[in-house]
């Protein structure tokens, strides 16, 4: 248990955390509330926000991996 308490453990948690969040947010943008804007907005924030935090906590390479999960995930909801 005491693995997951490791900083860069909670990084990357926090990391992927972020972009779900914001995946499901413009799904929601989507599917659920079209024309509203805003949860695409929060969204596409969510996932850019996600990336940043990656870069500053877990360092320039998994951080490239994350920001090209966030490319590859939000052009494929798009």
């Amino acid at each position: 248990m005491s693995e997951w308490l490791n900083p860069t453990v909670l990084a990357w948690v926090y990391s992927l955390g972020l972009l779900i969040i914001g995946f499901v947010l413009i799904l929601m943008e989507i599917f659920v509330i079209p024309g509203m804007n805003i949860f695409g907005i929060l969204g596409f924030g969510t996932v850019c926000i996600g990336v940043g935090f990656a870069y500053n906590k877990v360092g320039t390479e998994a951080a490239v991996l994350i920001g090209m999960l966030g490319l590859v995930g939000t052009a494929a909801l798009v």
